[in-house]
This record gives structure tokens, sequence and C-alpha cells, in this order.
């Protein structure tokens, strides 16, 4: 995209990926970016063919031409892993939905709701960790 985006995502991730791995170390760390990287985009663009034909044939068409490069999905994915463990998760989600949108506003872009679908996938990914990791932990649970 340009190099201040790719620096804030950088920074972004070495932050908030660095606090998923050294609190959960690299299994997590490699599901959550995994899923952040691979799966929202195609997420995305199922919730999309579902919504956007609705709207206007032409939103759709300008979705299926958009590129995207990736690095914010994983971010983002991680965002979410940490909103979970925070105690104050609420503003960590409100902070980061409104910069998704924001970023959907400005660059006039609807494939720019995978960073939101990143966070989902993030936030997803270390509930389901969390509960099987303590389910393990404690049978009767």
């Amino acid at each position: 995209n340009n190099i201040f985006h790719l620096s804030g995502d950088l920074v972004t991730f070495l932050f908030f990926g660095g606090v998923i791995e050294l609190l959960f170390g690299w299994p997590l760390f490699i599901s959550v970016a995994a899923a952040g990287l691979w799966l929202s985009n195609p997420v995305t663009h199922k919730i999309m063919e579902a919504i956007l034909p609705y709207f206007s044939k032409q939103n759709w068409q300008h979705f299926l031409l958009e590129q995207d490069y990736g690095s914010s999905n994983a971010t983002y994915a991680f965002v979410g892993a940490v909103a979970v463990l925070s105690k104050d998760s609420k503003f960590i989600t409100r902070v980061f939905v409104i910069c998704a949108l924001l970023i959907c506003a400005a660059k006039e872009s609807w494939l720019s709701v995978h960073h939101l679908t990143g966070f989902v996938l993030g936030w997803t990914v270390t509930n389901i960790w969390l509960h099987l990791k303590f389910k393990k932990a404690n049978p009767s649970l």
C-alpha cells in the first residue's frame, strides 16, 4: 500500500503479536496469524458475496476488482486475540473497529471490511484456544 501503512502494520503486529507469543507461545501465535492471513479474505468475500449484490451491482463489481496485500489482516487478528485477554476489551475493540471503518470510508473500499473479519477471527481462535486449554487442564468444565 504505502510505507506508512506497512510501518503501522509492523509496529502493531510486533506489539500485539508479541503479547500473544509471550503469553501462550508459538502455537497460538501461528494459529492467529494464519487465521488473519489466510482466512480473513475468503470469509470477507463470502460475506460480501451475500450482501453487496443487494446494494448495487456496481459495488459488487468494484469489490471483485480490489486487491489486498494481507498484513493488515494478521495485525487485526492479533488485536482481536489481545482483546480477548484484556480487562478493558471494549476500549481496544472500539478503537480498532472505528479505525477499520474509517479505512473503509477513506479508501472507499468494501474489501477493507477484511480488517473487521481478521479481528473477529483472531478473537474466535483465541477463545477456542483458551477454552480447549482450560478444559484440558480441568476436565470437569
